[in-house]
C-alpha cells in the first residue's frame, strides 16, 4: 500500500519513526530490522508514552518558522505574501534535535486495551504519515480507514518488513513535500522542471543522507551520514551577467573576466555585499549550463569548505544519532 513517491523536496533530513506494538517481540525484530536499514526507530508497547513522545520530542522543528510573511494587505483580508525563508532551512542542520522530528508512526490495529484505529484517530498532527498493521480479520476496516483519511496506508503483517521499509522511506519523503509544496512558488528556480530534475539526478547518485535550499534559493546542500558539506550551486543568467559587468567595471584582471564572458567558469560562492566591501576573493570554477524556461543557469558540484562556508563543528551527524539509536 505504497504512495506515490514526491521529488524536489526543498529539503530533508531523517526522521525517527514510532512503533506502538503491544507484541514486544515484534518491536524488538522491527527495531532491528529497521536499524540496520539506518532507519531511526522508538518503539512503545502501550499509548501513553507513545503519545508522551509525541507530544514532547516529535517537532524540534516548526514548519511555520520555515516562512516570513510579508506586505499585509488589509482591505483584501489578506494575512500577508508568504515567501521561503531559506536561511531557516540550511539552519536546520545546526539543529541536533533534527532527527528527532516524526514523520511517520506504525501502529498495530489489534493491541489488548486499544486499537491502532482509535490511536491513528487521536494523533492531531496533519502532517504525520500514519502506518496501520492489519491481519487478515481486520483487512477491511484498514480500507475503511483508509478512505476516511484516518490512516495513510496499511500493512497485512506477516513478512511485511520489504513492503513496510518501502513504505516509511516513501512516507518520510512525502512529509518533506507537503512542507516544501507551501513554499515551492516562492522559491523561483525550483519551479524550472530542467533544475528540478538536475537536482534530483544529484540527490540520486551522491545520496546525501540530508539535503537543504541553501544560498538564497539558488543552490542546494548535502551533507552525508558523517555530517561532511558538499553542495549543488547554481546561477541564472541574469545573476552572470551583472556578476561580468560588476567585475568590468572594476577592471577586474581579464584572466577573470573572459572566462566568465565565455561561460566556461563562474565565481564560486559569490557574495555580492562581500564583494561592495572590499572583499575581492572569490574561486573561479568550471560549470555547465542548462536551459530553463525563461533563461539559462549555471551550475557546478563542490566539496570545497572554503565556497560551501558551513560550521562543521556545529552539525551533529546522522551517524551518532543512528549508534545512539541501536545502543
Amino acid at each position: 500500500m505504497i504512495k506515490k513517491t514526491w521529488k524536489h523536496n526543498l529539503f530533508y533530513f531523517p526522521t525517527t519513526i514510532l512503533l506502538l506494538d503491544d507484541d514486544m517481540g515484534f518491536l524488538h525484530e522491527a527495531s532491528k530490522i529497521l536499524n540496520e536499514n539506518d532507519m531511526l526507530v522508538k518503539t512503545f508497547s502501550s499509548s501513553k508514552p507513545f503519545f508522551h513522545y509525541l507530544a514532547h520530542n516529535a517537532m524540534p522543528i516548526n514548519p511555520d518558522e520555515l516562512f516570513i510573511k510579508t506586505e499585509v494587505d488589509y482591505y483584501k483580508g489578506s494575512s500577508g505574501i508568504i515567501r521561503t525563508n531559506t536561511n531557516t532551512i540550511y539552519k536546520i542542520a545546526y539543529n541536533s534535535a533534527r532527527f528527532n522530528q516524526v514523520a511517520v508512526v506504525v501502529v498495530d490495529y489489534e493491541m489488548m486495551n486499544e486499537t491502532g484505529l482509535d490511536v491513528c484517530k487521536c494523533i492531531k498532527d496533519p502532517n504525520i504519515k500514519k502506518i496501520m498493521l492489519t491481519n487478515k480479520a481486520s483487512y477491511k476496516i484498514g480500507i475503511d480507514a483508509m478512505n476516511h483519511k484516518v490512516i495513510d496506508a496499511f500493512i497485512e503483517k506477516g513478512d511485511i518488513f520489504t513492503n513496510l521499509i518501502d513504505t516509511i522511506k516513501s512516507f518520510e519523503i512525502e512529509y518533506f513535500y507537503d512542507i516544501s509544496k507551501k513554499m515551492q512558488y516562492a522559491s523561483g528556480f525550483m519551479n524550472e522542471p530542467f533544475i528540478a530534475n538536475l537536482i534530483d539526478i544529484y540527490i540520486k547518485e551522491k545520496k546525501p543522507k540530508e539535503y537543504y535550499l541553501f544560498n538564497n534559493n539558488k543552490s542546494f546542500l548535502f551533507l552525508d551520514e558523517y555530517a561532511t558539506p558538499s553542495g549543488v550551486f547554481i546561477e541564472s543568467e541574469t545573476t552572470i551577467e551583472n556578476i561580468e559587468e560588476t567585475l568590468r567595471q572594476d577592471n577586474i584582471s581579464p584572466n577573470i573576466i573572459i572566462p566568465i564572458a565565455e561561460r566556461r567558469q563562474i565565481p564560486a560562492g559569490w557574495n555580492p555585499s562581500k564583494y561592495l566591501l572590499g572583499d575581492y576573493e572569490f574561486i573561479m570554477t568550471p560549470c555547465n549550463k542548462i536551459s530553463g524556461n525563461k533563461e539559462d543557469y549555471y551550475y557546478y558540484y563542490s566539496d570545497d569548505p572554503n565556497i560551501l562556508n558551513m560550521d562543521n563543528d556545529r552539525i551533529f551527524p546522522f551517524i551518532e544519532k543512528l549508534n545512539d539509536n541501536i545502543s
